[in-house]
Parts: structure tokens; C-alpha cells; sequence
């Protein structure tokens, strides 16, 4: 066997396709124009801070810059990249730039250290170049130690921070930086490079054009705007493959779900077809592919589909080949924007609850089920709707229509009261009044505790277990069992007072004291049966013959198994529900 002879070791794409200049940034330009000028017009800051996701270029970026502030051939902003400097640069030989990993040296002793070396000046250059990458990950006593040589280094050094993490930062450090926010890559660019890539490497086959798109489409979307994550993809794939690659075997290596697949679910789910369902997503488990990857790819599918929906003459909002975006454009012609957002929001919650599970599969399938029988379910609108409708006249058919099979719900129907008809001519009378102005506090003390205003829970406990005690003059004394109750209803003291005002018909101050006893109420007075215990017999018969009730039941099957009458409340109570209730 021959022995294969190497020249020189192997380097993977992520390394050898390194951005060399600033135009070679991809995806940057906001950051790259602004250090160009910079460069262009001798306006160096002492330290730039580069934030962003990871694999967009943040440290390259930074090394470029270090070879522009020291190369002695610069053409105008971009380093020649030719002369020793930028060479031992990009080898990370240069004695004049320090490139430090904060993660592995976070302590107070390393940046010590620091501060001492960059006193000394540049060996070969005009700049000592300092590169902290992960800068977010320095304890807080470094960050501390770091401040002073930041804001004032010497002339000759210039600090360049990268992070992941921005909002970790301290705010001291970040007021000292110019900070560059770097951007994911878009899935066209990211194909485009990868193209150039798999076409400068030699004895690579990626089929037809069609279905090379299709394999750097996968590449490009899955590394979620990292360059050197889609790169490093592209290694995996061409190793596996051996220069022949096809796109069944991309999607494959990749882990990928096939956007025919992904259509044909929602396809399923749109049309209610279980069995449908089951068959896709069987089929994808027994082929290896992951629950929670899959979610992930119908998330992005609807969100596709949602975009074709809303927007159908903005194709490029949708990063998807041509012929995908095609037959998603006919597929949302099929469907409706809130039965995609139903099934969105469905699946969303299936994914916040596949962190905590292991049992990925099932919710998986349980979410496309309940995604596909959303459209059958009664919606709260339409009950309304339908109530409303019945509140000005009962369809005709109501009583002759059976009720419906199904699970039986228990439904609790208020009473029906008939309504009162008062002559307009007659004045509302009003009730007569008691003669015991006592009575007439603790009457109006009972009802008080009805009243709408006073429902909150907190103060009407209070209300119910408190008693007036005695009425001296217009001085009306309250008991109160508890210093919590007693709290609460001097909350609302100045309330409690007009509305008292307003039921006896003159003016009430009130008073409270804690009472562990409470005195028991007038003779004549004490507290009746509550209006809302549960009724049978003839009343719950009567609720079932109800023409109303009936027609209801046959839209919403269930049964009448109590009847609960509506709390008899004062005509001031009522009058403001049935306003709020208009309004």
C-alpha cells in the first residue's frame, strides 16, 4: 500500500477561509465602515468593545484591526497582509499583540499582569494591541483593575473586548469602549460563501444546481447565522461523503427534517387527518430524527407559512429556495391567518414544555393532534355570540331539536327573573323606611356588603364579619373582629360613608373599634338563608323546560344540575350593573 504523503497538515475551512480584510467581513458592514474611516482618518479609540452572537467575526474582525494599526505597508484602511507584521498576526506569534482568553484567566492577578506588560512599548509595530475575548467572563475585580487602564492606557496600546454576552458587562466598562454590535449572518450571504467555498475545493461534487442550493440552504439555516459553524458543517459533510455529495445524504448527516415532510404534517393538521399524522411523525422517529429538532423546523415552517400568508408579494422575507417558496405561496391560499396562529401557539407551548421532558415523542404527537382538532373546538366568541342572540328571541327549532351525544358537562344556570313593569306613569316607590334609625344602619350595613364597589376580596371579608355597634346621633360605631379588617375598611372610610348616606338618607360618620365578640344583630334582623344555595324540585325543573336553557344545550351539549337564583341586590346596585353592562 502506498503511503499517502502529506506537504503540509490539513486545515479545516473555518481556519483557511478566515477573513484576511476588512471587506472579507461578511454580513458587517456597519461595523467594518466605521473602522475604515476610522483608520482612513487617524481617529483610533482606546478601547472597542465587539459584541454579538458567535461565528460572526468578532475576533477576526479584531485581528484585522490589530494588523491595520501595525502595518507599515497599509493601503489605506486594510493591512497588506504580506509583511512580517500581519503574518505573525495571523500566526499569533506577534510579541506586540496579546490575545487573552477571559474565560481561563478571569482574575484579578492575570489583569495585574497585564497592566504591567502593556507599559513596556511595541517591539516591531507603532501599537501594543490587546485582545480580551469573552471579556463578560473577568470577575468583578478584574473588571475593577482593568477600569483606570482603559479609560487611560499609554499612547501606544489600544484595547479591543469581544463578547457573546453584552448585558453581562458592567456599565463602568462599557461607558469606557466604542461598542460595535456584530449581526447573524443571512441565510442568502451565508450560501454564497459556502458556494465559493465547495467550488475552491478540489474533487467536490454537489449534484445539479438545484440540488446544490438545497444542500447549502440546509447548511446555511441550520448554523443560525455563524459562519464558522456553517463552515465547520460543510467539513463534516464533505468528510462523510467523500466529495460526492447528495442532498437525501446531506439532510441525513445534518439531522434535517424535509420540508416535503413538513408539509405533508401540516398539510395533515390542517385537514384533520390523524392517521396522517401519526404516519409522518412515525416515520421521522424511526429514521433517528430528534422530537425536539423536528418542533423546532415546524416553528419555522409556520412561521414561513405565516409570511407567505400576510405578505405574498414579499418573497424574500421568506429565506427559502424558490421552489419551496412556491409551494408554500399555494399552501397558504389553503388556509387562514388565525388558524396559523392557532397551531403556532400550540406547537410553542409543546416546545417550552419539551425542555423539562423526556418523553419527547409523545408531546410531539399530542401537540399535532390537539393542533388538528383546534378547529372543532367551540370558541368563547362564538357562545357569546350565540347567547346574545338568544337574549332577543329563541329560534323557533330550539325546543324540537334533541341534545346532541357527547360527554356530559355540568352547567349552573342563575334563575331566570322576570322583569318588573312598572307604568310610565308611575313613579318608582321607594321602600318605606323603619322608624328605628338602628334598623335602618343595620339594613343598610347588609346591603352594603352587596354592593359592586366594595367586591374586592379583602374588603368585602371585612364587611361581612364587621357589625355596627351603636348610632349616636350621626356617629355610627363598627366592630371589627381583626386589626387587619379594621385596616382595610378604614381604606375606604370616605365610600362606606356616602354610600350609607345615600341608602338611610342622612349623613353617617363612621367609627371602628376591635371587637373579639360581635354583638348580635336587632331582633328582626338577623341574617336570612343565603339567596344562593342550590335549589331543586320544581325550580330545577322548570330551568330545564326553559326554552333558553334547551336551545343553549343543544349548542353546547351538558346538563342542568343545579340552579343557583341571582342575590337580591338594591335598585342602586343593579341600576350600575345594567349601565356597566350597556357600556
Amino acid at each position: 500500500m502506498a503511503e499517502l504523503q502529506q506537504s503540509s497538515p490539513y486545515i479545516v475551512s473555518a481556519l483557511r477561509h478566515r477573513p484576511a480584510t476588512f471587506a472579507e467581513v461578511l454580513g458587517q458592514e456597519h461595523v467594518t465602515t466605521t473602522l475604515v474611516h476610522s483608520l482612513e482618518r487617524n481617529r483610533i479609540a482606546n478601547a472597542y468593545l465587539f459584541a454579538g452572537p458567535r461565528g460572526t467575526g468578532k475576533t477576526s474582525t479584531a485581528r484585522i484591526l490589530a494588523k491595520a494599526l501595525n502595518c507599515p505597508n497599509r493601503q489605506g484602511a486594510e493591512p497588506c497582509n504580506r509583511c512580517e507584521s500581519c503574518r505573525s498576526i495571523t500566526n499569533g506569534t506577534n510579541l506586540d499583540v496579546l490575545e487573552i482568553d477571559a474565560a481561563s484567566n478571569r482574575g484579578i492577578e492575570e489583569i495585574r499582569n497585564l497592566r504591567e506588560n502593556v507599559r513596556f512599548a511595541p517591539t516591531y509595530g507603532q501599537y501594543r494591541v490587546v485582545i480580551i475575548d469573552e471579556v463578560h467572563m473577568l470577575t468583578n475585580e478584574a473588571n475593577n483593575a482593568l477600569l483606570k487602564t482603559l479609560e487611560e492606557p499609554p499612547a501606544h496600546v489600544k484595547f479591543i473586548l469581544a463578547t457573546t454576552e453584552m448585558h453581562k458587562m458592567p456599565a463602568t466598562i462599557l461607558s469606557r469602549c466604542q461598542r460595535f454590535r456584530f449581526r447573524r449572518i443571512p441565510v442568502s450571504i451565508l450560501m454564497d460563501k459556502l458556494r465559493a467555498v465547495a467550488d475552491a475545493e478540489p474533487h467536490v461534487d454537489l449534484g445539479p444546481v438545484a440540488e446544490r442550493d438545497g444542500i447549502l440552504y440546509h447548511i446555511a439555516r441550520l448554523s443560525d447565522g455563524a459562519l464558522r459553524d456553517a463552515l465547520v458543517s460543510l467539513d463534516q459533510l464533505l468528510s462523510f461523503c467523500s466529495g460526492k455529495v447528495t442532498l437525501p445524504e446531506a439532510e441525513e448527516i445534518l439531522g434535517v427534517v424535509e420540508f416535503e415532510a413538513l408539509e405533508s404534517l401540516i398539510r395533515f393538521i390542517l385537514a384533520g387527518d390523524l392517521n396522517g399524522i401519526l404516519m409522518v411523525i412515525d416515520q421521522l422517529s424511526t429514521r433517528g430524527k430528534e422530537p425536539a429538532q423536528f418542533l423546532k423546523e415546524i416553528m419555522t415552517y409556520l412561521r414561513h407559512l405565516l409570511v407567505s400568508k400576510v405578505a405574498p408579494d414579499k418573497p424574500e422575507l421568506v429565506e427559502l429556495p424558490d421552489e419551496s417558496r412556491q409551494a408554500l405561496a399555494t399552501r397558504a391560499q389553503t388556509t387562514t391567518v388565525e388558524a396559523i396562529l392557532q397551531v403556532m401557539d400550540i406547537f410553542a407551548e409543546a416546545e417550552r414544555r419539551m425542555r423539562f421532558a423526556s418523553e419527547g415523542r409523545m408531546i410531539l404527537e399530542v401537540a399535532a393532534i390537539k393542533a388538528a382538532k383546534a378547529g372543532e373546538a367551540v370558541q368563547l366568541p362564538s357562545i357569546l355570540k350565540f347567547l346574545s342572540e338568544l337574549s332577543g328571541s329563541v329560534p323557533s327549532s330550539a325546543t324540537s331539536q334533541k341534545p346532541s351525544s357527547g360527554p356530559a358537562r355540568v352547567c349552573t344556570i342563575a334563575q331566570p327573573q322576570p322583569a318588573r313593569k312598572i307604568p310610565k306613569e308611575e313613579p318608582v316607590s321607594e321602600p318605606e323606611s323603619s322608624g328605628n334609625p338602628m334598623e335602618k344602619v343595620v339594613t343598610a350595613w347588609k346591603t352594603l356588603s352587596e354592593d359592586l364597589e366594595l367586591s374586592a376580596p379583602t374588603i368585602n371579608s371585612a364587611l361581612v364579619h364587621s357589625r355596627p355597634l351603636r348610632l349616636e346621633g350621626d356617629l355610627l360605631t363598627v366592630g371589627v373582629p381583626t386589626k387587619a379588617g379594621l385596616t382595610r375598611l378604614q381604606d375606604y372610610q370616605r365610600t362606606m360613608q356616602d354610600k350609607l348616606a345615600s341608602l338611610t338618607g342622612s349623613p353617617i360618620r363612621l367609627v371602628f373599634e376591635i371587637t373579639e365578640r360581635m354583638e348580635p344583630l336587632p331582633a328582626g334582623m338577623a341574617t336570612q338563608t343565603s339567596a344562593c344555595e342550590p335549589r331543586t324540585g320544581e325550580l330545577l325543573t322548570q330551568a330545564r323546560e326553559h326554552a333558553v336553557i334547551r336551545s343553549l344545550m343543544d349548542y353546547v351539549p351538558g346538563a342542568v344540575e343545579e340552579v343557583r337564583p341571582e342575590p337580591q341586590r338594591t335598585r342602586g346596585s343593579s341600576s350600575k350593573r345594567e349601565k356597566e353592562a350597556t357600556e
